[in-house]
């Protein structure tokens, strides 16, 4: 986003390919924070120590904002949340300002499913300690959505398929789901359904595979 690059000694824009930009990280002080996120969160968020990155040889060409249309939504645990204010933020400087309104989450719970690493997800899947509300944003030709989930349905899970359906209606069939995930697995893995795995690397191995099974499920039914 245009708040997040800067120019650097070239005027040539940056090839955005496979091979990774050369560059580095840039201090910077200040951020903004959406309207809506909470006064502990924008204070907590004004605290962190943000960086930028500029490139070696080529800028980062600013995005249009007229180029962000239709349908966007950003699932995932508090950094999908981070992403999500940014966007809202940057429109904001940018002119474009949406209509945000508080909304529901769809909510995980296994079917059925008594076994231990089951019940642990179903525990952790929606935890929010901030206890923000998924956000449901308008605006002239877009609209975007925050949605938490801070792990998937467990391989397996009966249910699963009609879950996804749910959680991601509201982006219809053409529109873009953001997954950001993967903090999670350590609190998994800290969870007491893992004590059985032994040490701590046994059970953060076990957690692993476990969410690794469930991101594989994921693929599969969005392929169909």
């Amino acid at each position: 986003m245009s708040s997040l690059v800067s120019p650097t000694h070239s005027n040539l824009s940056c090839s955005l390919g496979t091979a990774p930009l050369q560059g580095s990280w840039r201090r910077v002080t200040t951020t903004s924070c959406a309207a809506h996120c909470a006064p502990r969160c924008a204070a907590r968020r004004r605290a962190q120590r943000l960086f930028e990155f500029q490139p070696i040889g080529c800028r980062l060409a600013n995005l249009e904002t007229g180029a962000l249309r239709g349908r966007v939504m950003l699932v995932g645990d508090s950094l999908s949340r981070y992403m999500f204010d940014e966007l809202l933020a940057w429109l904001h400087r940018m002119g474009r300002s949406l209509r945000c309104v508080n909304s529901l989450n769809v909510v995980w719970h296994s079917s059925g499913d008594p076994s231990p690493e089951a019940v642990a997800v179903d525990e952790l899947a929606s935890a929010d300690r901030y206890e923000r509300w998924p956000v449901d944003c308008r605006g002239h030709n877009l609209r975007i959505f925050s949605r938490r989930m801070n792990l998937l349905p467990p391989s397996g899970a009966t249910g699963a398929e009609s879950f996804y359906d749910a959680l991601f209606a509201p982006v219809g069939r053409d529109g873009i789901v953001v997954i950001h995930l993967g903090l999670w697995v350590g609190a998994l893995a800290r969870h007491a359904a893992f004590a059985r795995y032994g040490g701590r690397r046994a059970r953060q191995a076990a957690a692993l595979s476990s969410f690794q099974r469930s991101v594989r499920i994921l693929f599969q039914l969005a392929c169909r």
